[in-house]
């Protein structure tokens, strides 16, 4: 009776919740992460966020990160990279020194 008692059962247990606690929170997780790379990608959050409740959330993952960006995504993000470039060099005080920096010469 001594090896069926309830504390050995109670330790069991509590084992068994604090490991089915951290499955869930690295399961909301590797979610979160899918959705933050359909968002990065100009993927549809939503088809990627259902894609990883139903299925496990490593293929979603893989895929994301073999298909890359979107086309009007890439183009969107140039575009804000180019006029964030274009500020940098509007506050920059030696225009001689863009000139520079863009041809090469010192």
């Amino acid at each position: 009776m001594d090896l069926l008692s309830f504390d050995m059962f109670d330790n069991i247990f509590t084992i068994f919740s604090v490991i089915s606690i951290i499955g869930i929170v690295l399961y909301v997780t590797f979610i979160v992460g899918v959705c933050n790379l359909a968002s990065r990608y100009g993927r549809s959050v939503l088809l990627w966020l259902l894609v990883s409740i139903f299925f496990t959330p490593a293929i979603p993952i893989i895929y994301l990160l073999f298909s890359g960006e979107t086309d009007s995504h890439r183009r969107k993000r140039i575009i804000e990279e180019e006029v964030w470039r274009r500020s940098l060099d509007y506050f920059n005080t030696n225009p001689n020194q863009i000139y520079q920096d863009r041809v090469g010469q010192v």
